[in-house]
C-alpha cells in the first residue's frame, strides 16, 4: 500500500510534538507501507521561513516531498486575531482567518493532494489546528486519517473546525483523554477511530555522553525539555521556579533546552542551553533530578515518556487532563495546579530520592508495555486496510 503523510514541517532542525511523532510512525511503518512524506519547505512555524529547497529528497526510509509556503504568516494580523478572541469579541467569520492566518498555505501542496489522489490508499494528516489539514483533509474524502493532537483549547471549540472532524474518514488518538474531549464536545462524531500513542525510544549510548563544560551544567538540577513560549507554560515555570529559590538555599538549577523566541528573565539559578538533539539531549534529561513538563495544553507528551526511559521521574502540570492521565496512569510522577503544590512537591521529590527512582521505573515499565511496536504496528494497519476496503466499496 502507498501511505501519505501530511504534516507542516519534518525532518532535521524541527522541534515538535506532533512533528516527531509523525517522524517515528512514518520511518517504521515504511518497513509496512510505500510512504511519501508531504510537507512544507519551513522549519519554524512562527514564521513559515523557507529553510529547504521544494521538491522531493529521501530521509532514511522514507520519501520527503516539500512544498513552498504562499506567504509568511502575518504576526501582526494573527495577533490582532487573538486579542479579539481574548476580549471575547471573536466572531464566527474571524475563525477560517484565523486559519489562514496561522497557516501553512501552500496551493501547490493542495494541487498534487489533488491530482494524486489515487495514487495513494491513505492521507494522514497531523495536526488539526493549522491550514493544510483544514484545507488538505477536505481532498482526500475518502481516504482522510485525521490524528488531530487536541487540547482544551479556544481553538478547539471553533465551529469551522466540525468540518475535517466530520469529514475525516478516520482518527487517531494519542491518549483516552484527548478521545474523551472530542466526544464530549462533539459528540455526533462516530467513525473509525483508535487510541495509539507511539513507540518510544532512547539512544543506547546516551549514559556514555559527556556534557560539554561551555553548558555550566551541575547537579542537582530540574530540567524542561521542549519549544520555550508562553503556550507552552515555560514563562509560569521560570516566574515559579524563581519565586521557589527565594526560600530555597540549595544548588538546585532550571535547565532548558529548546528553541526560544521570547526574552525570558535572567537569573544565576536558570540555565538556558538552547536546542539540543539525540544522545546529549538524553544524557542532559538522564543527570537532572526531576523532568518538567508546564504545559497546560498537550494531547501526549513524548518527553516524558523519554524521562522516564533515562530513569528520571516527572512534575507535570495538573491543569492539562492529558499529563495529569499519563501520571496518573502510569504512577510515575506528580502533578500541581498552583505555586503551593509546585513548592511541596519539588521539596517532597527532592528529599526522596528513593521515590524518584520507584517513580521512574514504574514509567519505563508503563511505556515498554503500552508503547512497544507490535501493538502499534497493528493498530496503523488495521486503520489503512479499513480506509483502503472502504475506498474501494465506494469505487465499485
Amino acid at each position: 500500500m502507498k501511505v501519505a503523510f501530511v504534516t507542516m514541517r519534518y525532518g532535521t532542525g524541527v522541534i515538535g510534538g506532533a512533528e516527531a511523532f509523525c517522524e517515528i510512525i512514518a520511518e517504521h511503518m515504511s518497513g509496512f507501507w510505500d510512504v511519501d512524506v508531504l510537507t512544507t519547505t519551513a522549519t519554524d512555524h512562527f514564521t513559515w521561513e523557507k529553510k529547504f529547497e521544494a521538491g522531493k529528497s529521501r530521509n532514511n526510509s522514507v520519501n520527503v516531498i516539500r512544498f513552498d509556503i504562499d506567504e509568511l504568516k502575518n504576526l501582526a494580523h494573527l495577533g490582532q486575531l487573538g486579542h479579539k478572541l481574548m476580549a471575547g469579541k471573536f466572531a464566527k467569520e474571524d475563525e477560517l482567518d484565523w486559519i489562514n492566518t496561522q497557516g501553512p498555505l501552500s496551493k501547490s501542496m493542495f494541487d498534487y493532494i489533488k491530482k494524486n489522489i489515487n495514487k495513494y490508499d491513505a492521507f494522514f494528516f497531523w495536526g488539526y489546528l493549522f491550514a493544510h489539514t483544514y484545507y488538505g483533509l477536505q481532498l482526500a474524502k475518502g481516504k482522510s486519517v485525521l490524528i488531530p493532537f487536541i487540547h482544551d483549547e479556544p481553538f478547539f471549540y471553533f465551529d469551522v473546525y466540525n468540518k475535517i472532524f466530520s469529514q475525516a474518514d478516520a482518527i487517531v488518538f494519542e491518549t483516552p483523554e484527548e478521545k474523551k474531549l472530542l466526544q464530549k464536545h462533539r459528540p455526533y462524531i462516530t467513525k473509525n477511530s483508535a487510541i495509539i500513542g507511539t513507540k518510544v525510544d532512547v539512544p543506547d549510548d546516551f549514559a556514555d555522553v559527556e556534557v560539554p563544560k561551555k553548558y555550566r551544567v551541575k547537579s542537582p538540577y530540574l530540567i524542561y525539555v521542549g519549544r520555550i513560549e508562553p503556550a507552552k507554560g515555560v514563562i509560569d515555570l521560570i516566574n515559579m521556579f524563581l519565586e521557589f529559590k527565594k526560600d530555597d538555599k540549595s544548588d538546585l538549577k532550571l535547565v532548558l533546552v529548546g528553541n526560544r523566541n521570547n526574552e525570558l528573565p535572567e537569573s544565576d539559578d536558570i540555565i538556558q542551553l538552547g536546542p539540543v538533539f539525540g544522545s546529549l539531549k538524553f544524557k542532559l534529561i538522564s543527570d537532572a533530578k526531576i523532568l518538567i513538563n508546564p504545559s497546560p495544553f498537550e494531547s501526549f507528551s513524548l518527553v516524558i515518556c523519554e524521562a522516564w526511559l533515562t530513569g528520571v521521574p516527572v512534575l507535570v502540570n495538573g491543569g492539562c487532563l492529558v499529563l495529569q492521565g499519563q501520571v496518573n496512569r502510569s504512577n510515575s510522577g506528580l502533578w500541581y495546579q498552583s505555586f503551593h503544590e509546585f513548592k511541596v512537591m519539588i521539596n517532597f521529590l527532592m528529599k526522596n530520592s528513593t521515590l524518584r527512582h520507584k517513580m521512574a521505573e514504574n514509567g519505563k515499565n508503563y511505556v515498554k508495555k503500552n508503547y512497544s511496536w507490535p501493538i502499534i504496528e497493528k493498530k496503523y494497519l488495521s486503520i489503512v486496510n479499513v480506509i483502503a476496503k472502504q475506498s474501494r466499496t465506494l469505487s465499485v
